[in-house]
């Protein structure tokens, strides 16, 4: 529901749509449940996923020192990463998706499923890619072993454009298999006991053991640097000004073939749309100055930051939150959660005729009624509604609000 730590009970999680909080927390060990991860989440226990479907939202990040172990589990990552070590096994799919990146300051090791990184890239201490295990860099893609050996046993697909860069040694061994036209580039060796594609290009900084094909640095170089992040993001903020505008401000300090910036709000976390796009400046090294305007709603509001390169790709930036509080319409409404055919209590309703409807989340309205509030006492009958998250809207005059409304079995 909003940023906090994983261990947080209060106030991060929830298990009706972001409507209330649950005053629970998904544990160091979540087991067969999905998890949507829509803000920031500092982890500081190691986590043990067991066929747990997990998403980090293009609006989340996870950060800390932990370790994440996946067995069995679906893990898909639209935003930032950054943890210690990670590993997979059994028939875990992992994704990175295009916006998402990961840092794992430790060791990687795919000992089964699949690990994917689509238009992104993963940044890791070493690396291993056991027997059964499929590694995908796809789409212009980059893996980063900063510190230690990559050593493969699986496959190993490198798409056209993807690079693995590594300051260590590269070793396919035996049963390892590389496939694809992409990039290899080591710091070390490159020693080859298994099948390396002819369409790789590789270089090497040392020697370049059971290679059937030469050296080209030229083309592994070039694919290798070609992969960096289109634009240098200084700032991106969103402030209310006097005119109950948001200012959205967002700063470059450098851009390479940067098309366009779109932004996007949401009111949830979750359901975005766009409000504002803004020309990039192509290729550039100098300090270039973005702004837009954006009515300020009531409640929390985020943003978001998206670029889009000239060749379609993007990064994801944010979100970054305004809040504004709300000076009418101060009612609440109780209980909630309640029954399909419960009666809905509000109170500090202002006096006067007004209208009070309820939509539900595909924003159909299933119901309509007048009322006349004389006390700021108000009591809403409902008529064997199917469960799911509803808004209840309020208008007394010209002050309206909206709340969330979980209705249950």
């Amino acid at each position: 529901m909003t940023p906090g730590a994983w261990t947080n009970t209060t106030t991060v999680w929830s298990t009706n749509g972001g409507a209330t909080p649950c005053g629970c927390t998904p544990g160091a060990s979540p087991g067969a449940v999905t998890i949507n991860v829509a803000h920031t989440v500092t982890v500081s226990p190691n986590l043990s996923f067991i066929g747990t479907t997990m998403t980090v939202m293009a609006s989340g990040s996870m950060t800390g020192a932990f370790d994440l172990t996946a067995t069995n589990s679906t893990i898909d990552i639209y935003g930032p990463v950054s943890l210690s070590g990670y590993t997979q096994s059994g028939t875990t799919n992992t994704t990175v998706h295009l916006g998402g990146a990961v840092l794992a300051a430790s060791p990687v090791a795919i000992n089964g499923g699949v690990l994917t990184v689509d238009q992104a890239v993963f940044s890791s201490g070493s690396v291993n890619v056991a027997v059964g295990a499929t590694l995908n860099i796809l789409n212009g893609s980059k893996w980063n072993v900063n510190t230690g050996n990559l050593r493969n046993r699986g496959t190993i697909n490198l798409d056209p454009g993807s690079c693995i860069e590594t300051n260590g040694n590269i070793q396919n061994q035996a049963t390892g298999s590389i496939i694809g036209s992409g990039a290899l580039s080591s710091g070390g060796n490159i020693v080859n006991s298994g099948a390396i594609a002819p369409t790789i290009s590789w270089c090497t900084n040392g020697a370049g053991v059971g290679m059937t094909t030469a050296e080209d640095c030229a083309t592994a170089n070039g694919v290798c640097n070609a992969i960096v992040l289109p634009i240098e993001l200084e700032s991106f903020t969103a402030e209310i000004n006097v005119y109950n505008e948001v200012e959205l401000n967002w700063v470059t300090i450098s851009e390479l073939n940067n098309s366009h910036f779109t932004v996007f709000k949401s009111a949830d976390g979750q359901h975005w749309e766009d409000i504002l796009t803004q020309e990039g400046a192509g290729t550039t090294t100098e300090t270039q100055y973005y702004s837009g305007y954006d009515d300020a709603s009531y409640g929390t509001t985020y943003y978001i930051l998206t670029q889009y390169d000239n060749d379609g790709r993007k990064n994801v930036f944010g979100p970054v939150i305004v809040s504004r509080e709300e000076n009418n319409g101060s009612w609440t409404a109780y209980p909630n959660p309640l029954k399909s055919y419960g009666k809905l209590h509000l109170r500090n309703v202002s006096e006067g005729t007004g209208t009070l409807t309820l939509t539900n989340s595909q924003g159909i309205q299933v119901d309509a009624i007048t009322f006349n509030s004389t006390n700021g006492q108000l009591e809403y009958q409902l008529n064997n509604i199917r469960s799911g998250l509803y808004l209840l809207t309020v208008a007394v005059g010209d002050e309206t609000k909206t709340e969330r409304v979980v209705v249950s079995e």
